[in-house]
């Protein structure tokens, strides 16, 4: 390698930070496979918001010119992570308010936090989403 194909310090850290969004986005879709989230409608919608942060992040590596239609897919990852987020949030009150009966919301608020079902699960795609949309920062070749 001649100096000149040696990627710049800015270009390896992009990389990286899509190699790292790629991988969260595959690994979270291998893990709702795994764990059967696909019993209603609403549950495949991380596993379709993987395959769609996999189509950003190949859009911003290998179609610069493409990256803006890969900040809206990303953006619309981001929205549905928290969709998630709110119903991981509601299911655990709801089964909190329906096994303590007279129960208020700030008495079981804490247990619903920590209920059955992870509240911060779907965080992980808005983190995907978030390296991918940094990788689109500040480079000369894909359009604002």
């Amino acid at each position: 390698m001649t100096p000149s194909e040696v990627p710049s310090a800015a270009e390896r850290y992009r990389r990286f930070l899509l190699g790292a969004a790629a991988f969260v986005f595959g690994v979270t879709a291998v893990e709702m496979v795994l764990i059967s989230h696909f019993e209603t409608w609403i549950q495949w919608i991380p596993t379709v918001a993987c395959g769609l942060g996999l189509l950003a992040v190949g859009l911003i590596r290998f179609r610069p010119a493409m990256a803006s239609t890969a900040r809206v897919l990303l953006a619309l990852i981001a929205i549905s992570a928290l969709v998630g987020n709110y119903q991981h949030v509601a299911a655990n009150l709801a089964l909190e308010l329906e096994v303590r009966p007279g129960s208020t919301l700030g008495d079981v608020w804490l247990d619903a936090i920590q209920g059955g079902v992870p509240v911060l699960a779907s965080g992980i795609l808005f983190l995907a989403s978030a390296l991918a949309w940094g990788a689109t920062l500040w480079r000369d070749d894909i359009a604002r």
